[in-house]
């Protein structure tokens, strides 16, 4: 039997497998790079689109929500200057209080330019919505009267305070007679048993007719959330509250008032800061808030005024308006707000270039539009519109 001699592969049949595993790897390995860049972009889309998504979801539904239960319109001349600290610029005088307040470019925030990387300045909007406190007496108002002063509300017999009808001093309060509408200012209880509400320096109350002082009155308390963002590019839900967020030893005791509103913040005393901050969305570079309004004429000349969307139906918006005057401004023709947020990632994907600049990574931005119905919004006078 002869023995053959076991010679192995040559070194050209080796250069060849090695090849033909290159060839058949190369695409392979190829394709799992691509793969792996795609899931890393996904991820990071995937959280600045849910960033956008979830900020515009919580704005629509407050939205949607804000004026439950509140007057369209409350006449604020008896000299309170409730609203001037929630407009951003404080720079006008307020004669109304709405359950919507309009802050047109009132907000800087810091972002990047896209093609030099350079930091920029946007003007971004604010807006403010007003609600009644559904906890407080169990979304129920109370029920008593307003003595001729406009200082005091009394609980009509047989009512009390109760552990959800808690008021706090500072605590804002919304009294309406059906045809007439104050906001008060909560200053303190001097009743024993209970049943009167002291109002400090008649904030309001003065503006009801004294022949409703013997008609049955209604009290809610109602707040105020802002949304807005801030320099660092935080958008931000402000709930303010009243100073100083101390629970009340009984129903009949209150705390020492310390609210100073004041043209830009709200001063509450040393170690007392009347607002919560929710920050509900990082990386926005932009919000914008215009507003579609219901139709109606000029009180004067019988012109047709623009149904929008305007940047601005209130407090600084004349010339958009088309000179309606301060004292007709269109807070109550809203119908409809238009909501746009820009959001932005956290940090720049270093796998994608910058089509601007090819030594820095790639910087992904989100856009996003909704627009949401103002269901409680009505004209004090309100008619709908007939074709």
């Amino acid at each position: 039997m002869s023995k053959n001699k076991e010679l192995g592969f040559s070194l050209v049949e080796l250069l060849v497998g090695v090849a033909l595993l290159l060839v058949i790897l190369a695409p392979l390995l190829s394709f799992m790079k691509s793969a792996q860049d795609l899931r890393s972009t996904s991820y990071r889309l995937t959280d600045v689109e849910q960033n956008a998504r979830a900020a515009l979801l919580l704005i629509g539904r407050d939205l949607q929500n804000a004026g439950y239960n509140f007057p369209p319109k409350i006449d604020l001349t008896g000299g309170s200057n409730l609203v001037s600290p929630l407009l951003g610029t404080g720079g006008s005088a307020i004669n109304n209080l709405y359950p919507l307040i309009p802050g047109n470019n009132v907000n800087r925030v810091d972002t990047t330019n896209s093609v030099n990387g350079a930091v920029v300045q946007n003007l971004t909007d604010q807006i403010t919505l007003v609600y009644t406190n559904q906890i407080f007496n169990n979304g129920l108002p109370l029920v008593g009267r307003v003595n001729a002063a406009g200082t005091q509300f009394t609980l009509l017999a047989g009512n009390n305070f109760n552990s959800q009808s808690l008021l706090y001093t500072g605590d804002y309060c919304v009294l309406n007679t059906g045809q007439n509408n104050a906001i008060g200012i909560v200053n303190g209880n001097t009743s024993s048993g209970g049943t009167i509400i002291n109002f400090s320096g008649g904030a309001g109350l003065n503006t009801l007719d004294p022949q409703t002082l013997n008609r049955v009155v209604t009290l809610y308390n109602f707040y105020f959330v802002t949304y807005f963002v801030d320099s660092k590019g935080n958008l931000i839900r402000r709930e303010h509250l009243s100073p100083p967020h101390t629970s009340a030893v009984g129903h009949t005791t209150f705390t020492p008032r310390t609210l100073s509103p004041e043209t830009t913040t709200y001063s509450c005393g040393t170690g007392n800061v009347c607002y919560y901050d929710n920050i509900i969305a990082t990386g926005v570079e932009d919000l914008q808030f215009s507003y579609l309004l219901t139709e109606r004429k000029l009180t004067t000349g019988g012109a047709f005024l623009t149904t929008g969307p305007v940047n601005d139906p209130g407090f600084y918006g004349s010339t958009a308006n088309q000179g309606v005057q301060s004292t007709e401004y269109r807070m109550l023709d809203i119908r409809r707000v238009n909501v746009s947020i820009k959001v932005r990632a956290q940090e720049r994907d270093l796998k994608i270039k910058d089509p601007y600049n090819n030594k820095m990574g790639y910087l992904y931005r989100f856009s996003l539009d909704g627009s949401y119905n103002t269901r409680n919004f009505y004209g004090a006078n309100y008619k709908p519109i007939t074709p």
